[in-house]
Parts: C-alpha cells; structure tokens; sequence
C-alpha cells in the first residue's frame, strides 16, 4: 500500500539489462549514438512544428486555438533546431527534449478536438522515451504523461468518458511501452552473445587476438595519460608440438584449456587476458609494475608446472614479461623477454627491464597482482 506509482511503474519498465553490468553496456551499444539520437529526434520535433502549425492554419478557430498552437509549433520547432545543430548532445538534453514532449502533445490536443485523441498521440513521446532516453526517465515520463493527461481531462468541459479515455491511455500506454522495452532488452541480450562469440576463443575463453589487441592500445592509451605502471606477458606453453604428436592434438587442446583455466584463477578481474595465436597468450595487468608482475607470472607458471600433471600430460609454460614506461614499443619487449626464456631452457619466467629470470630476491616484494 506504501507503494507509490513512480515506484511500481519503475520496475515494471525496468529493462532486463538495467540490472547486469556487460548486459547494460550491450544496452547501450544497440541505442543510437547521442548525436544520432539527436538528430533523430530532432527531425521529430520539426516534423510536430509543422503540424500544429498546419493546425492553427486550417483548423477553424472556433474548433481551436490558433495562438496555443503556435506557441506550441515554436517551442517544438526550438528544440528541434537546437537537437538538428547538437554536435554532442548530452544524456540528460536527450532525456529533457523527450519529457518536453508530453506536455506539448496534451497542450495541443487539449484546442483541438477530440481529447479521446490524448492517448493516441501521447504514445509518441513514451516509445521515443522508451528507445532513446535513459532507464530511469521512463517512469518518469509514465508518470509525467499520467498526470498531464488527468489534468487535461479534469479541465476540459467537453472531454467524453474521461475516466475511459484515462484508464485506456494507462493501460495501451504502458504495455507498449513495457513490450517495447523488453523486445529491446532481448536485442541487447542477442547482441552481448555475438559481442562474447566474436571476442573470445572458443577453445579457452580467452579474448581472441583482435579483441586483446584493443584491450592492449586502450591499456597503452591510458597508461601513457595518466603515467601509470602497467606490465604485458606474454606466455608460450613449452613444446606444444612435441605434445600433440605424442598425444595427439586433442591433448594439445586439452593443455591449452588447461593453461587458461589456471591463468584466469591467478589473475584479477580487471586484468585482461587473450589467447594471440597457436600457443601464446597475452596477460595485461594494468596499474602494475615490472616486479609485482614478475610474481605474478612466476605464480601462473609453478600453478602450471605443478598442477600440468592433472591432465596426465605434464608441460610447462615460459612467460616475457615487461612493465612500466621503460620501452616504447611494450609487445616487442615482452616478445624479447619471452624468446629469452625459451633460449635459457624454457619453464622460467624473464623480465625485459633487465632481462633476466625471475630469482628467489623477488619473493619478499609486495603481491600486487
């Protein structure tokens, strides 16, 4: 009973994405871009000037208000051009321009007869609130069109069955708006799928190549800006080719699965890691300098070379490993460091700041990673 209206109408339009993180981000990856959104609704705006403006032009003025109409045609067109010019119109412009809409639509339809016309035209703005403008305004602009839509019924003298026009509104209002809002949430569940199947190996579930390669720039972008350590591995499991002409590839794949199962047990979740091609995987740790990224990888390769064994095929990994600002170029040094390892005899771990292996000086630094 406590309820209030806003509060019960929020969570009904409520999208399955609001909720989950990547699921909110896929949310928005299926709306229009701000500036499209914009110009979109822009087109809209104008579209709506132009016919109240024909209204107050034709429409008799005993069956109307011609002023009203054109005060309402001018603020509309307004915001149209002002939407039309946006170079980089904000979420909250987006969201205002939508609300603004509701009271134009009843003012207009309140001078020109029939006000059973209301919730026909008040569909407009809510499915345009439920496309473009943020989760939170929707109820909002339920509430808002409610309210607007009751007052106007309440003042208008000659309104026919208002309580059936209100209780209509409310219920074809709503449900398409809720309808709308869930076949979106589907779209967006759909397309974090396809965003997870075209951005993962299928194999290990590690980012493929292409997918770890922008994590990589937007690591190295950030670092830069802000000066922060940041370290890249780069790992190799030892003598995969000797494993899978003795085994067969199914247990080459077996190993690499293996690997990636132990590797994200030791990483965080804020660390990045991808399967590059064949053997080799790359790990990024952002805000993590050289040694603290050295004992991480010296902890993901004794994980691998003590826990090989449960897959009754035993092998090792060998990992390059370079942090910091120290190279311009961080890929090639950890590819350096990662041919270095394999040079001195493989299942170590080799830093390319000194290019050397990881020594037992290094256990008393802190566990960053």
């Amino acid at each position: 009973m406590g309820q209030s209206f806003l509060d019960v109408s929020r969570r009904l339009l409520r999208p399955i994405p609001d909720i989950d993180g990547p699921a909110q981000r896929a949310w928005m990856a299926t709306r229009p871009s701000r500036r499209a959104a914009a110009h979109g609704l822009g087109w809209q705006f104008l579209a709506g000037a132009a016919v109240a403006a024909s209204l107050a032009a034709f429409v008799p003025g005993s069956a109307s208000n011609p002023a009203l109409l054109l005060g309402v045609a001018a603020i509309a067109f307004a915001i149209g051009i002002a939407l039309r010019l946006s170079v980089d119109a904000g979420e909250h412009a987006i969201d205002r321009s939508i609300t603004a809409a509701i009271p134009l639509v009843v003012a207009a339809v309140m001078v020109v007869r029939p006000m059973e016309l209301t919730p026909m035209l008040l569909l407009w703005p809510m499915l345009l609130g439920a496309h473009y403008a943020l989760p939170r305004r929707v109820a909002a602009n339920a509430a808002l069109a409610l309210v607007t839509l009751a007052a106007a019924l309440a003042t208008t003298a000659d309104a026919h069955a208002p309580i059936a026009t209100f209780v209509i509104f409310t219920v074809v209002s709503l449900g398409a708006t809720v309808a709308y809002r869930r076949v979106r949430a589907e779209a967006a569940r759909l397309f974090a799928e396809l965003e997870e199947l075209s951005s993962h190996d299928a194999l290990t579930g590690a980012l493929n190549k292409p997918a770890f390669e922008r994590a990589f720039q937007a690591w190295a972008g950030n670092g830069v800006r802000r000066q922060l350590d940041s370290a890249l591995l780069l790992v190799d499991i030892d003598h995969l080719k000797r494993i899978n002409d003795v085994h067969g590839h199914q247990a080459g794949d077996a190993a690499l699965g293996h690997l990636a199962t132990i590797v994200y047990e030791c990483i965080r979740e804020t660390d990045a890691f991808g399967r590059l091609e064949g053997d080799e995987f790359g790990v990024l740790f952002p805000a993590t300098a050289g040694p603290q990224a050295m004992l991480a990888a010296e902890r993901i390769r004794a994980t691998v070379a003590q826990r090989s064994a449960e897959l009754g095929i035993p092998f090792t990994i060998s990992i390059g490993v370079t942090g910091g600002q120290t190279f311009s170029d961080p890929w090639d040094a950890a590819a350096r460091a990662l041919a270095l390892a394999k040079a001195a005899g493989t299942n170590r771990v080799v830093l390319a700041e000194t290019e050397t292996e990881w020594t037992s000086e290094l256990h008393e630094l802190p566990h960053a990673a």
